[in-house]
């Protein structure tokens, strides 16, 4: 049987030459730098592995953590109402003067269901003036017309806006058709729509409305 390690042996009982120092030193110079760069090569392999490691748990980390919750909006029922705008309301109280009356109380209104209206300061007389328990609203009635004149001198507008903070200036802006009475500063006009009713508008000395009244066309009593 052939030895399969004889050739080996062989080799290694070959008698072998010294080198040159040159060539030891070139062969070690060789050596070095493949160790050199086997070693450069390894680190960066390293540094690459720890890098793809460390985007691989921030990816998963960031897939992992809960998302933040969205931001809720507040139900309509939870949302302040807002504010009305527009004129201001009227205060407590203020009346309507026109156009066929103030109040419970309306031009034509008989005289007999004006005093039972439990309204008045006492009786209300024909042709005689009577008032109001709140002092608010005068007027006159007659036994055949009924009421037939109403008058205020404080907490009171008409349906058109005029009140007692109108100048002559704004009354005529909102009735075209005044004109002077024979009374003293007192502006008289058809009620707008209601041609059997007049309203009566006296000025002040300041400028302002200080009396409006709603009175009855073809009547006795009041001019």
């Amino acid at each position: 049987m052939s030895d399969l390690f004889a050739p080996l042996r062989d080799l290694a009982e070959a008698p072998t030459d010294p080198l040159p120092p040159a060539e030891v030193r070139r062969r070690g110079d060789r050596r070095r730098r493949l160790r050199t760069g086997a070693q450069t090569f390894a680190a960066a392999a390293t540094m690459a592995v720890v890098a793809v490691g460390a985007v691989t748990v921030a990816d998963r980390s960031s897939s992992s953590s809960p998302a933040p919750p969205a931001s809720q909006d507040p139900s309509p029922s939870e949302l302040p109402s807002p504010t009305p705008s527009g004129t201001p309301s009227e205060p407590v109280g203020t009346l309507t003067l026109g156009p066929t009356g103030i109040g419970e109380i309306r031009l034509g209104m008989a005289l007999g269901a004006l005093n039972a209206s439990g309204l008045l300061e006492g009786k209300a007389r024909s042709c005689l003036e009577f008032e109001t328990s709140d002092g608010l609203v005068r007027g006159i009635a007659s036994d055949s017309q009924g009421v037939v004149h109403l008058e205020v001198r404080r907490k009171a507008r008409t349906p058109e806006g005029i009140g007692f903070d109108a100048t002559e200036s704004d009354l005529h802006v909102v009735y075209r058709d005044l004109v002077l009475s024979n009374a003293k500063n007192t502006l008289v006009g058809q009620v707008p729509g209601h041609p059997g009713a007049r309203y009566l508008f006296t000025i002040g000395a300041d400028g302002y409305v200080s009396e409006m009244a709603l009175t009855q066309d073809e009547q006795h009593c009041a001019t």
